[in-house]
């Protein structure tokens, strides 16, 4: 299945993100220009190596922690190397499900079912970036375009290794209201090409800010598995066991106003 889509930020997030923006330069800017000397020739300084905190994620929880890397091989061209994750996690789980009849009369507890599971999740998130700008420098003040190949694995793992019928030996159905899911795989690999515009300005001769405006070409490939315990239908040799599968691509091209928000560090 390829589907084309175009999707614009809305105004007013336009406009809130670019007050953020302009408040982080003027604090920062004002709070180091307290405890730093100013070089007067600190616009002119080449250093070769930047490295940037992506700042959006204290203003958006669901945005990426990324850190981008920068090697300046000349005082205009640069090699962008960029790493960023949502977040990654791992749980390993025991599930017991007992059924029991209690006999008041004589206190007699007899149990009728017992299921237990162990269940595995794991979510992994991972941004890679790799590209090539070009920088303009006026001043403190700098414009640059930057292209970047970017690439973003994305998989949610969830497994259930062991289940156990204790009681009755040969159960006919799963126990009534629970989950009989026995694996979840949900893998997506995004495969991009990102196109960005980038103002920086320059707090001193080792701190800047900058901000990025990028239009994306992106394409997106997954499978999606959901398998079911198998359940006994005649002994315990004959079982049906049911597995979904679904697999597809997308397209995707997105003009982004707000890509990003860098506090960098020079040396």
């Amino acid at each position: 299945m390829k589907k084309l889509c175009i999707s614009f930020a809305q105004a007013p997030l336009l406009v809130k993100g670019i007050y953020i923006a302009l408040f982080v330069f003027l604090f920062v800017d004002f709070s180091f220009s307290q405890v730093v000397p100013v070089n007067k020739d600190s616009s002119v300084v080449f250093k070769k190596w930047e490295v940037g905190l992506y700042l959006k994620p204290l203003f958006r929880s669901d945005a990426p922690y990324n850190i981008m890397a920068k090697w300046h091989f000349t005082e205009h061209k640069a090699l962008r190397f960029g790493l960023g994750t949502t977040g990654f996690s791992q749980a390993n789980d025991l599930t017991n499900v007992l059924e029991q009849l209690i006999d008041s009369d004589s206190v007699k507890v007899t149990t009728n079912f017992q299921q237990m599971q162990q269940i595995i999740v794991k979510k992994t998130n991972w941004d890679f970036k790799l590209g090539f700008q070009y920088e303009f420098k006026q001043g403190k003040i700098s414009l640059y375009s930057a292209t970047d190949l970017n690439w973003v694995k994305d998989d949610y793992y969830y497994f259930v290794p062991v289940a156990v019928f204790q009681f009755p030996q040969s159960p006919s159905a799963t126990f009534t209201g629970y989950q009989s899911i026995q694996g979840i795989n949900n893998r997506k690999n995004t495969y991009g090409l990102i196109q960005s515009i980038g103002l920086k300005y320059s707090l001193n001769t080792f701190l800047s800010c900058s901000i990025e405006s990028s239009l994306t070409l992106r394409y997106l490939d997954y499978v999606f598995s959901k398998s079911n315990e198998p359940y006994t239908i005649n002994s315990l040799s004959q079982s049906i066991n049911d597995v979904y599968i679904q697999r597809g691509h997308e397209t995707q091209i997105n003009f982004i106003p707000f890509m990003g928000l860098f506090i960098n560090y020079h040396f």
